[in-house]
């Protein structure tokens, strides 16, 4: 299993997935360049994480992107966490 990098289409109003849109981006960006730090997924615990962060990525909802945009840095830093753990 790998990190996604196909993204689904955001639904809602326009504004909202302008907004959205953007908020994603940034964290698919930073989730991008940890994943590319990180060793090969090896474990169930690595690969239930993988999934987690993948079905994350596939909410469609642009409302729940601006609701949980305060949420990037925290969750960036556990799965920095994550992957230093799963060496």
């Amino acid at each position: 299993m790998t990190f996604t990098t196909a993204l689904p289409a955001l639904i809602g109003s326009d504004k909202q997935i302008s907004w959205a849109t953007d908020v994603r981006a940034k964290a698919h960006a930073a989730f991008l360049a940890q994943f590319a730090k990180a060793p090969t997924p090896k474990t169930d615990k690595d690969m239930a994480f993988i999934a987690a962060i993948n079905a994350m990525f596939a909410q469609t909802d642009a409302g729940w992107w601006i609701d949980h945009r305060q949420h990037g840095e925290y969750l960036r830093n556990w799965s920095l966490e994550a992957i230093k753990l799963s060496k």
